[in-house]
């Protein structure tokens, strides 16, 4: 997975898992904050990334969120189970998994990279 898609998952996960939006989430790879907007309709989603001007969006069907990222041009998909989350990159054809502890702790997976990644909510 592109680490430019890992804040926003991250980022969109932790408001559905939470159910309240953050207003940013710090990269502890990176040491910085993305700030980012989200917009939650009845079944659709959308995320602004303000750190990259980077827009993804998509829909809620089959009990999960289809996701397309407009700056890299990739779909994936992104499912909420309790305080953990999965999906797919379609683009790395490779799947990610991650869990919220504390209501802000992000732990994410990437299974391109082999490795975990760290993420901070911030409300």
């Amino acid at each position: 997975m592109d680490k430019k898609l890992r804040p926003v998952i991250a980022f969109a996960a932790g408001a559905l898992i939470n159910k309240k939006v953050p207003s940013s989430v710090f990269v502890h790879i990176d040491g910085c904050h993305q700030h980012m907007k989200l917009d939650i309709g009845d079944d659709n989603i959308s995320i602004f990334n303000h750190a990259t001007g980077s827009l993804t969006k998509g829909r809620f069907e089959d009990e999960k969120y289809r996701l397309y990222n407009n700056f890299l041009n990739c779909h994936l998909t992104l499912i909420i189970k309790g305080d953990s989350f999965e999906g797919f990159d379609y683009s790395s054809s490779t799947f990610y998994t991650g869990k919220i502890t504390k209501e802000k702790e992000i732990r994410f997976f990437d299974y391109q990279a082999n490795s975990s990644f760290n993420f901070t909510l911030f409300y």
